[in-house]
Parts: C-alpha cells; sequence; structure tokens
C-alpha cells in the first residue's frame, strides 16, 4: 500500500516538473509574435515559429590547416530542396559552404577559373543544375555544377550597348531560374536588375525602382532635362532579388519609404506591394503558395500571404545568448514544409525555425482562400478565430464564405471588420438590391406625390394668389428678421454672388454676426461628416478622430485666408474692409454650406460601382463655392478678371510665407525653451 503511494506521489512530482519546464520553455522564447489587427495597427498573436537548433559547420568535420570551421560574416543564402542542402556565401571566409540540411557535412568552394581565388562572395543561388556565386571584387557571377561542385564558367560585364556606357557591373546579389535566366543586382545600378542567360548575353533591365517626384524634378520634366544631364535625381538602386515558384521576380530594396518589396510580372513591372512597408528588409523567400518571407535588419522576421496581407511578425534584435535570438540577419530561406532558415551575419549561423499548430493551421487557411475555396476553408478560419479573434484576415475569407452561401447581412459585418471596403460595396450592392426590389414602389410613390403636391400648389398660386397669401406674408415677416434674414441670405450669394456682395457692400446686407453663425455651422459640417458619410467613403475612423484637431484645421486656415486677402487687397488698392472680406468669404461658401450634408447623407446609399456620383457631386461644391470666392473677390474690391486673378495667387503665396514663419517660430520656441530647460538643470546641479 505505501509502494502504490509513493508511486502516486513520484508521478504527481513529475507532472508538476514537466509542466514547469514546459512553461519555462515557452517563456524563454526570446520575442513575441504580432500580426495585423484593427485600424492597421500590430496587435500579438499566439507563437508561430519556434527556434529549433542552430545549424553551423560541424566540429568533428576534418578541415585544412587554411579552412575556418565557422563562418566569417556570411553574406547570403539558399536552401535547394532539391538536394536538402544549403549554399551559404561565407564572405568573410572567402569561400562558399554546402552544408547538409541535418549539419552533419560540408563543402567548400574557394576557387572559379584557372584556380582564381574568391574574393568577396556576397550572393549565391541554384536551379535544377547549377550553383552560381556573384562576387563583388571579381566583378564576376561564377558558374558550378551543383553536384560535383566543379567549375563551370564565369559571366562578367555584358558587351553589350544596352547596358550603358556608364553603368558598372558590380555583382552582389544574383537569382538563376530553370530556363537559365540570370538576374544580377549590381552595386548602385539605378537601372534596375540585370537580366542575362547563362552565355553572358543581356536581355534588358527589369525592376527600376522610381524617381522621387519633386518639384525640381517636375521643373525638369517640363523643360525635358533627362538623366543624361545628370541633374535628376535617381531612384535607389534594388538591393536584394528572389524568385517564386512561377519563376516571378520579386525585388527588395532596402530604406524605401513606400516599397521595400515588389512583386513584378513577366515584363517587369510591379504589379505587389505588400500591405505593410518595412524599410529595413534586407532579403525574401517564397514558398509554393505565394507566402512571402522577410527578414529585417532590426532583428524581425515578416510574413505575407500572397496577396501581400500581413500574417505575422515576430523577432525583433535581441542581445541575449538564447536559441532564436536575432542580432543582425541577413538572410532568409523557407522549406516545402514551413520551416524557416535564418542565416545572422553577427552570430555567424543559420537558426532553423519550426511553425507551431497555430501556423500550420493559419497556412492551410490561407491555401484555401488563395485558391478561391471559401466554403472548404471556412471550418479552419474558425478555428484561428478561437485561437485569436483579431485575425483580420480571417474575417475577410470568412465574408467571401458567407457571399457564396447568400448570408450577405453577416458577409457585410464581417468586411467590415476585416476593413476590407470593396467586399464590403459587393456586399451592400446585394443587400441594397434585395431591398429595392422589394420596397421601390414605396419610394416611387411619395416621390409622385410630392412632385404632384408642387405642382398642384404653384397652379393654385398662380390662379388664386389670395389662397397662400397669409402664409407668403408669415414668412415674408420671419425673413425681416434680423437672425433669420442673414441665414436665409445664403441662397441668394448662390445665385447671384456679385449683386450679393454689392448689397452686402453698400447696403449692409448680412452682418458680422450672422457670418460668424455661419463659420460655427462651418466647423460642425467638418466635424459631423465624420458620423454622416458613408462607410466606403470616409476615410477617417469615427474611434480615432480629434474632435479638436478637426476644429483648428478647419477654423484657423479660413480665418488666415481671410486675413491674408485683407492684407494683400490694402497692398493692391482693394477697397474692401476687413468686415467685408470676412463675411464675403464666408458667404461664398454657401453651396457648400447647404449641400454638403444632403451628400454626406447620400454616400450611405452608394457603393463603389456609384463612386462618380459622390465624386461629382462634392467637386461640384467645391467649384461652385470656389467661383462665388473669385466674383466676390472681384466685386468687393472693384477688380478686372485678371487683377483678381492676381489677388487670389497673391493670396495663396502670403498665406503659405505665413505658415512657413509661424512653423519657424514654434521650432525655434521649442529650442529656446529646451535651452533653458537644460540650462535650469545645469544649474541645479
Amino acid at each position: 500500500m505505501k509502494k502504490r503511494y509513493y508511486v502516486l506521489i513520484f508521478s504527481i512530482f513529475l507532472m508538476i516538473l514537466t509542466f514547469s519546464f514546459s512553461a519555462s520553455i515557452a517563456y524563454a522564447l526570446p520575442y513575441e509574435t504580432e500580426t495585423s489587427g484593427p485600424n492597421g495597427e500590430l496587435v500579438p498573436t499566439q507563437q508561430v515559429y519556434e527556434p529549433s537548433r542552430k545549424i553551423v559547420i560541424p566540429y568533428n568535420m576534418p578541415v585544412n590547416e587554411d579552412e575556418s570551421s565557422t563562418f566569417n560574416a556570411p553574406e547570403d543564402m539558399f536552401y535547394d530542396e532539391e538536394t536538402n542542402s544549403i549554399f551559404i556565401a561565407d564572405t568573410g571566409n572567402k569561400r562558399v559552404v554546402r552544408l547538409n540540411y541535418d549539419g552533419t557535412d560540408a563543402d567548400f568552394i574557394y576557387y572559379g577559373k584557372e584556380d582564381e581565388a574568391l574574393i568577396d562572395p556576397r550572393g549565391v543561388s541554384c536551379n535544377d543544375d547549377y550553383l552560381v556565386v556573384a562576387d563583388r571584387q571579381l566583378e564576376k557571377v561564377i558558374v558550378y555544377d551543383k553536384e560535383t561542385l566543379a567549375y563551370v564558367d564565369e559571366i562578367t560585364r555584358p558587351d553589350s550597348t544596352l547596358i550603358g556606357a556608364t553603368s558598372t557591373f558590380v555583382p552582389t546579389k544574383v537569382c538563376v531560374d530553370n530556363r537559365g535566366n540570370l538576374y544580377i543586382v549590381s552595386e548602385g545600378n539605378t537601372k534596375g536588375v540585370m537580366q542575362l542567360n547563362l552565355e553572358g548575353e543581356f536581355a534588358g533591365y527589369i525592376g527600376a525602382n522610381e524617381t522621387p517626384s519633386s518639384f525640381l524634378s517636375w521643373i525638369q520634366d517640363l523643360f525635358g532635362i533627362n538623366n543624361d544631364d545628370g541633374l535628376l535625381a535617381q531612384g535607389q538602386s534594388v538591393s536584394n532579388i528572389a524568385l517564386d515558384s512561377n519563376g516571378l521576380v520579386y525585388t527588395v530594396t532596402n530604406q524605401s519609404a513606400t516599397a521595400a518589396v515588389k512583386k513584378l510580372n513577366t515584363t517587369g513591372v510591379s504589379i505587389m506591394s505588400p500591405s505593410m512597408n518595412f524599410a529595413e528588409t534586407t532579403q525574401v523567400c517564397i514558398d509554393s503558395s505565394g507566402n512571402i518571407y522577410s527578414v529585417q535588419n532590426d532583428g524581425y522576421i515578416t510574413i505575407f500571404d500572397s496577396y501581400g496581407s500581413l500574417l505575422f511578425r515576430f523577432g525583433g534584435v535581441n542581445n541575449e545568448e538564447v536559441l532564436g535570438a536575432l542580432k543582425n540577419p541577413i538572410a532568409v530561406n523557407v522549406t516545402s514544409n514551413h520551416e524557416l532558415l535564418v542565416l545572422d551575419r553577427e552570430q555567424n549561423m543559420v537558426i532553423l525555425y519550426t511553425p507551431t499548430h497555430f501556423a500550420n493551421l493559419v497556412f492551410d487557411a490561407v491555401d484555401y482562400y488563395k485558391d478561391g475555396l471559401y466554403l472548404e476553408g471556412e471550418d479552419a478560419w474558425l478555428e484561428v478565430l478561437k485561437y485569436n479573434n483579431k485575425f483580420i484576415l480571417a474575417y475577410k475569407a470568412l465574408a467571401r464564405a458567407n457571399m457564396k452561401k447568400g448570408n450577405y447581412d453577416l458577409a457585410l459585418e464581417q468586411f467590415k471588420l476585416a476593413e476590407d471596403k470593396q467586399g464590403y460595396s459587393e456586399a451592400y450592392w446585394q443587400i441594397r438590391d434585395t431591398w429595392l426590389r422589394s420596397n421601390l414602389i414605396w419610394i416611387i410613390v411619395p416621390i409622385l406625390v410630392l412632385c404632384i403636391g408642387i405642382y398642384v400648389v404653384k397652379l393654385v398660386d398662380r390662379k388664386k394668389p389670395m389662397v397662400f397669401a397669409s402664409i407668403k406674408s408669415g414668412f415674408n415677416r420671419a425673413n425681416q428678421t434680423h437672425t433669420l434674414g442673414d441665414f436665409t441670405y445664403i441662397f441668394h450669394y448662390m445665385r447671384r454672388p456679385r449683386d450679393a456682395t454689392y448689397e452686402m457692400k453698400y447696403k449692409g446686407k448680412t452682418s458680422v454676426i450672422g457670418a460668424t453663425i455661419l463659420y460655427l455651422f462651418f466647423v460642425v459640417i467638418q466635424i459631423l461628416q465624420v458620423y454622416l458619410k458613408g462607410y466606403l467613403f470616409n476615410n477617417t475612423n469615427v474611434y480615432d478622430s480629434n474632435a479638436l484637431e478637426i476644429i483648428l484645421l478647419s477654423t484657423l486656415p479660413l480665418i488666415l485666408l481671410v486675413i491674408c486677402n485683407y492684407f494683400v487687397s490694402n497692398v493692391t488698392d482693394g477697397e474692401g474692409k476687413f468686415k467685408q472680406v470676412y463675411i464675403g468669404m464666408i458667404y461664398s461658401l454657401s453651396p457648400y454650406l447647404v449641400l454638403s450634408i444632403p451628400i454626406f447623407l447620400i454616400s450611405n446609399v452608394l457603393t463603389y460601382n456609384e463612386q462618380v456620383i459622390y465624386d461629382v457631386l462634392i467637386w461640384f461644391t467645391y467649384i461652385w463655392s470656389g467661383i462665388n470666392i473669385f466674383l466676390t473677390i472681384m466685386e468687393l474690391h472693384d477688380f478686372t478678371f485678371w487683377k483678381a486673378v492676381k489677388n487670389i495667387l497673391l493670396t495663396i503665396v502670403c498665406f503659405i510665407l505665413v505658415i512657413a514663419f509661424a512653423f519657424i517660430l514654434y521650432m525655434l520656441a521649442y529650442q529656446l525653451v529646451g535651452y533653458i530647460i537644460s540650462v535650469c538643470q545645469e544649474l541645479a546641479l
């Protein structure tokens, strides 16, 4: 009996010890994992990759005296699925290393043609037959037999006029496809990736980054000044490349502010960039499903699906001596079972990461989504949401499944959660179409009744004016009151802005109080549009909007324009007083003040298919208001057409100068306050 008692206690102890040990392992992971959440923010999620082991040159492997048994500042890596081998450009040791995936054996390449030594190997790649190595200092791409590692050929600067007389050939990265096409990144070359064949024949450039747009470049384009004159700023040079299973090229531009990763079509034109740009990206690789794996030199590993939607991001520079802690990841490769090989330049090792159950679940679900099998992948996405209910892509996939099942209301809600406005528009169109089929008669009948009623009233008023005489008299008396009269005067401004301005200037129509009320109404409209605009046309999140910021951005520019126009008009012999300029400018916005709220409300019943209706209506109010402002300035200051144009241009220049001056004052005040604080801190010490 006692023996059983001791066995029971010992078993419980082992269970507790096992649980504690497992918990400590999970806690010991040197990074957290994030995914794309609401409002484009990164939110925490379950761990998707765990460090499994490090891969280095086997310690028990015999090496020559001049061979190092460790990597030294490696620059590139390529995993060959066919031979289960890892090829590493061991740059610091001036060699290329072939490692078995299990890390039990290694081979070394030191030489090329006629025993010419490698000096600065920076890039490696394989196809079914060949291994190619880019040596930066030799300015060559060297071709080896993949199986025997025997030298085959070398490629130097192509003898072609198409390459450009001033273009250098300094290969740093290289990719080769199974058709024998070479894609070479040449250091400092801003024309794009060089495409050659294995015979060294130059085919052209692809994937050049666009020239940054600026006012200077616009002027140079206007006068036909081209790059040959050396005056235009050139686009950034590509820093790395990758190929997918279909032979499509992906380019990497480190420190790109807009698109660090680009997917190119067969003609070399960018057709996709990931939804989030991480400028520190150094390399990418693509799995058989089209998912994009990238590493950044700030220590992160980022994974996107084939559409560029962020799936996972984990890592970050970590100086702990823990397996999986990255310091300077320089290259990444992926195996057929989603295992990751990450080359860390500073740690001189390859770290193998294995996917967790959650990662495999997401990858399976993403495959269903990519193939358009929305119904088949529904269970997988529901399982994903059990792990993380903020996984945006899951809601998008489930919405597509519900669209196929005809559950448009649920799909609409899920598209909104997924922040997919295009899908939301499709679902809303279906819902609206169904509603209109059932209720169209109840829309047409009231409109017809209203039109007939208006016609009858006008007919009666024309035939027998006395019928509505008392009502009209009441409206006229109400319109005589100062405040209401000021408000209704905006309709006169809409129809005849010059006549209305003349009456305001010489007959005292309207007042500062009326203009101020309209000014406040203008501010209210800026706040209301956040809530009244339809979801599809509202780029401002209700929960992220700042009422104080909206008020300042709507009140200050308008009053500053009034002040600038008054001072400019005084200099250019304008006749308007400040009060008149203020009133005229506010009342000139009458089309926007009257029509904007109805347009915002109309946007709630439109889809992307009718976006042109919304755009035309809103731009109509802007143009109408602009014309009113121009005519008001002409009448107010007694200007001719061209003098009014000059006045408006000078007003805009004055506005920009005032903003610039205010910014300079702010910076000086900021520096002064910082200096005073530092002096006070010194005195206190």
